[in-house]
């Protein structure tokens, strides 16, 4: 084979190659693009003038959550809180939850541990004196 060919031929292989390793790349950065659970938890509070400061969202591998681990934030999955409501979005669950927040008042309270098991959640939250309650509004 002829010196001006091989070079051809070599050239073409490469263009090839940078082609498909650009074709997967392109393929990797969508395939973050689908749904995500999410889960959205509005309020109800026992005393007027009361709202949410910060929050956690604790998730756990058992019923008992007895290793509770706050939910990262790694790209578009996190726990965020306004003062009246809170919002999450994973790219998964862990079967278990239950929140740790901090009131306008400085209490810091957790609540019952409840299941995650869906795709998009939607949970009422009682805010008491001392505890939170939370509950799936299927």
């Amino acid at each position: 084979m002829s010196a001006p060919i091989r070079r051809r031929l070599v050239g073409s292989l490469l263009a090839a190659g940078a082609l498909a390793m650009a074709a997967g790349l392109a393929g990797a950065a969508r395939a973050d693009m689908g749904p995500k659970p999410s889960m959205t938890f509005a309020f109800t509070f026992a005393k007027a003038g009361q709202s949410i400061r910060s929050g956690v969202l604790l998730t756990c591998e058992d019923a008992g959550c007895s290793k509770p681990e706050p939910l990262p934030r790694l790209g578009p999955q996190g726990f965020d809180c306004n003062p009246q409501s809170c919002f999450a979005r994973a790219y998964g669950f862990q079967p278990f939850a239950m929140l740790a927040l901090t009131m306008s008042d400085g209490r810091t309270l957790k609540s019952n541990v409840f299941t995650t098991r869906t795709l998009l959640g939607k949970f009422k939250v009682s805010v008491g004196a001392g505890s939170l309650n939370v509950q799936p509004t299927w």
